[in-house]
């Protein structure tokens, strides 16, 4: 017997994985869905095209091609939202997503192989012809992130009262729809990060912005290096 030869090693538990992220969802998860499974549209964000997001095998910042359907994190961190810290647990073990199952620190190549297959996307879990879907193209439309990021980008090189005026409007348009999908058509708050993604003052942070209303006014103010914008990619300012 060769006494060097060693066991595959096991997870330990230690939850680090669970705090770099919640997982995408790819069409195996469909399943996870439907009455009495236990996975819940209030428990997903979706990252919209065009937005920055952290290529977890490259470990690089991309501005992603196509939609993203993740499990949500705890608000200011990237702490999957269904890790029980006290146990360092899942909560929903039983029912976790494929990248989830296929995940093991050690040994990154089973999800790398999978990552970006067969992702989902908003509409595979609305039924067809569902009333919201229109309302999400319209918003998706209206207020592209890769135009956020262009305009960003744009008044980082020196004022622009036109990218300034544009910013304020995609901002506030951004936020009468969540707004209104609440007050007028009764849908609970923490659906809106599934529906319509995250809010474009969160994807701005993110960038390195910071902005508030002062006096009626968008005030923004740029963080000095702005390191996350300085690592995407161009964008033509006049890209939609």
């Amino acid at each position: 017997m060769d006494s060097t030869r060693t066991e595959p090693a096991a997870c330990t538990r230690c939850a680090t994985c669970c705090r770099k992220g919640g997982p995408a969802l790819h069409r195996e998860d469909l399943v996870l869905f439907g009455s009495g499974v236990g996975l819940d549209l209030d428990g997903l964000v979706t990252l919209r095209a065009g937005e920055p997001a952290l290529d977890q095998p490259r470990q690089r910042v991309v501005l992603l091609a196509a939609e993203v359907v993740k499990l949500k994190t705890r608000e200011g961190t990237e702490t999957c939202a269904f890790l029980d810290e006290r146990r360092l647990a899942c909560r929903i073990y039983d029912r976790r997503p494929a990248e989830c199952r296929a995940l093991f620190c050690r040994d990154p190549k089973p999800l790398a192989r999978m990552y970006e297959t067969d992702r989902i996307a908003r509409a595979d879990l609305l039924p067809a012809g569902h009333p919201l879907l229109s309302l999400i193209v319209e918003h998706d439309r209206r207020c592209p992130p890769r135009r956020l990021i262009a305009l960003l980008k744009s008044l980082a090189r020196g004022p622009d009262e036109t990218a300034q005026a544009e910013l304020a409007a995609l901002l506030d348009y951004d936020a009468s729809v969540r707004r209104l999908a609440v007050e007028r058509a009764g849908l609970p708050g923490p659906v809106l990060d599934f529906l319509f993604g995250r809010p474009l003052s969160t994807v701005a942070a993110q960038c390195g912005a910071r902005i508030r209303e002062a006096g009626g006014r968008l005030a923004l103010s740029l963080n000095a290096a702005l390191p996350a914008l300085e690592l995407l990619p161009e964008v033509n300012p006049h890209e939609g």
